[in-house]
């Protein structure tokens, strides 16, 4: 059993990530190191853009490639990495490491940081361009994004959290 299976195999990062939830209104989700979702909530693709996005394996591909890159960073700093993935919108990695590596992250975001105008819906349509997204949709969707959540999220105070057992595992962010 690898180091992050064993982590999510105790229950303690669903927990942390259902409380996130209930305190912030924003979904969080656990990656592996190549960016693919090892622990989502069924309310991860509760993002409009984020599902039309993700309908394509493109799509998919590219969202695992920016979170991939997203959890290095983050990993790399040994902290929070705030980012904008390949689509536009606003994401936070933070690593989860175990003996000095880095063996995954959590992803949690998918939200602006200011009002949406047409503006934000050209840049979105240009970045996701070759998905095969209908302009209308995607229109609808951009405009559901809500950033009054991002700043609840970023008001909470930074969380360290260490789990102690045969290898210690912190959660940095």
């Amino acid at each position: 059993m690898t180091d992050l299976q064993e982590l999510l195999s105790e229950g303690t990062l669903g927990r942390i990530l259902r409380s996130f939830r209930e305190a912030t209104g924003l979904v969080a989700i656990v990656i592996d190191v190549s960016g693919e979702p090892v622990l989502a909530p069924m309310a991860w693709e509760n993002c409009s853009v984020c599902r039309l996005v993700r309908a394509s394996s493109e799509g998919r591909a590219r969202c695992g490639a920016s979170y991939a890159d997203a959890g290095h960073q983050a990993a790399r700093l040994g902290d929070l990495y705030v980012f904008q993935c390949h689509a536009g919108l606003v994401n936070w990695a933070a690593p989860l490491v175990a003996d000095s590596r880095h063996i995954g992250s959590v992803i949690c975001g998918q939200v602006t940081m200011w009002d949406v105008d047409e503006l934000f819906v050209k840049e979105v349509a240009d970045k996701t361009r070759g998905l095969g997204i209908d302009p209308t949709a995607l229109r609808r969707a951009v405009f559901e994004l809500e950033h009054e959540k991002a700043g609840q999220a970023m008001d909470l105070p930074p969380t360290r959290c260490r789990l102690h057992r045969r290898s210690p595992i912190s959660v940095c962010g």
